[in-house]
C-alpha cells in the first residue's frame, strides 16, 4: 500500500534506501476539523429551522438547504484529505514532507539526512501535552538554511529521537565515505 502511494506521488526511493516512519497528522486535529464543519451545518440547520417554522416550505429553500448540505459533503471531504495526505516519510537517507494545503494545493520538501542541522519539538497547550501530539521542526545546514515544520504529530519526542539517530548515522556514514553534505572532504 505504501509502495503503490508513494509510485502515485510520484517519489521514488533510491536503490539501497528504505522508509523507516511514516506519520500523519494526529486523530485530534481530524475530529477537531470535523467538528466546525458540523457545527457549523448545526448552525445553518438552526437557521433553516427558524426561517421556515410554522410556513410552508418552498422549492427554493428546500434548493438552498440542499446547497448547504453538498457544502458540508465537500466541507468533509475536504477536511478528510488534507488530514490523509499530510505525510511525513522518514527514510534512512532523507525526510520528505508532503503537505496538502487545499484540494488543488499541495507542497512537498525533501531534506537529505546528513544535512540536518537541528531537530526540535514543541507542544503548546494542556490539550497537546494530555494526547502527546505537537510540532516537530527539522532545519539544516549550509549557505542557505532551510526548516520545515509539521504540526500536530502524534508522538514527537519518539519522532524526533529517531530523527536524530538516524541523522547521526547518516553523517558518520558520509564522513567515513569522505563526503559530507555532498560536497568532499579534504583532510
Amino acid at each position: 500500500m505504501i509502495k503503490s502511494y508513494l509510485t502515485k506521488q510520484k517519489i521514488n526511493l533510491q536503490k539501497d534506501e528504505h522508509i523507516i516512519l511514516l506519520t500523519r497528522k494526529h486523530w485530534f486535529k481530524f475530529v477537531r476539523d470535523v467538528f466546525y464543519v458540523a457545527l457549523g451545518f448545526v448552525l445553518a440547520l438552526i437557521v433553516f429551522s427558524f426561517a421556515t417554522a410554522g410556513s410552508e416550505v418552498s422549492p427554493t429553500v428546500v434548493f438552498i438547504f440542499a446547497i448547504i448540505l453538498l457544502l458540508f459533503w465537500v466541507s468533509l471531504f475536504v477536511v478528510w484529505t488534507n488530514h490523509y495526505l499530510d505525510l511525513w516519510i522518514v527514510t534512512n537517507k532523507r525526510i520528505i514532507h508532503i503537505e496538502q494545503i487545499n484540494l488543488f494545493h499541495r507542497t512537498r520538501s525533501t531534506l537529505r539526512l546528513e544535512r540536518v542541522q537541528n531537530v526540535s519539538i514543541r507542544r503548546k497547550g494542556i490539550l497537546e501535552e494530555l494526547l502527546n501530539f505537537g510540532t516537530i521542526s527539522v532545519e539544516t545546514a549550509g549557505y542557505k538554511t532551510f526548516m520545515t515544520q509539521m504540526h500536530n504529530i502524534p508522538k514527537p519526542s519518539e519522532v524526533a529521537q529517531k530523527i536524530m539517530k538516524l541523522v547521526d548515522s547518516a553523517t558518520e556514514t558520509s564522513k567515513a565515505n569522505g563526503t559530507l553534505n555532498n560536497k568532499t572532504l579534504y583532510v
